[in-house]
């Protein structure tokens, strides 16, 4: 019979795997020419007075370490001893963290409640599936970074700022991207899961409905309802 932990464990690190699933090829890249010219910001004002119908209750997204996630499932395929994982989520690219900026009057406000970190970062840097207490406490750790460089106490200049960050960080330039969200458009980066926390929280607990839903406590008058011909556990009886 499988352990629970494990098939607990097992389902925190898929969802974890998921996150911060982007696409650069959807995205503008920050090229080197163009920015030793303009740097950040000038750079993101020419590119938003080439488009239409722009206004102030639209977003500019920063995406900071773009990276290629099958070097990240290497490692971990090592460490676990993985035999395999699924080819959609080994061949996709990752973002490490976006912030994300309201533009008005050529001011970029940083929406200190969009801030965004994946964990797939946390795996990529730190070579390890985090306890989810140990992601929170690096998601808040993040966060409080950023609102103290952007804090109106700090007084350098926009660029300075996301220059000082993406060093801080120890990212390079060309895994940096941008976006223009128009209209209520969405960014395309799948967020952390929401039931990490609930996971975590279900390892430490005995439940005979999780025990079931796990598939490790069987009810003598529980039904197989199971109507595909090619499960090995097809009923047909029980619909005649």
């Amino acid at each position: 019979m499988a352990d629970k932990r494990k098939i607990l464990d097992a389902w925190i690190m898929a969802e974890m795997l998921e996150s911060g699933d982007v696409k650069s090829s959807n995205l503008s890249k920050f090229e080197a020419e163009e920015y030793q010219k303009m740097g950040y910001y000038q750079l993101l004002l020419s590119r938003i007075s080439k488009c239409r119908s722009w206004s102030k209750n639209n977003k500019v997204v920063i995406y900071f370490d773009i990276f290629d996630f099958s070097k990240v499932l290497d490692g971990l395929r090592k460490e676990y001893r993985f035999k395999e994982i699924n080819p959609e989520v080994l061949s996709g690219e990752k973002v490490g963290f976006i912030l994300k900026f309201q533009e008005n009057n050529q001011c970029f406000k940083l929406l200190g409640n969009e801030l965004f970190i994946s964990s797939s970062y946390y795996l990529k840097n730190k070579g390890k599936v985090p306890d989810v207490e140990e992601f929170i406490k690096f998601e808040r750790e993040f966060k409080e970074y950023i609102r103290k460089v952007f804090s109106s106490e700090n007084i350098i200049g926009f660029n300075h700022k996301i220059e000082a960050i993406r060093k801080y960080y120890g990212i390079e330039l060309s895994n940096c991207y941008f976006k223009l969200l128009r209209n209520g458009e969405q960014d395309e980066v799948k967020l952390n899961s929401f039931y990490l926390r609930d996971l975590r929280w279900a390892k430490e607990r005995n439940s005979e409905n999780l025990d079931s839903y796990l598939g490790l406590r069987v009810d003598k008058n529980q039904v197989n309802l199971e109507i595909r011909k090619n499960k090995p556990d097809y009923n047909p009886a029980v619909f005649e």
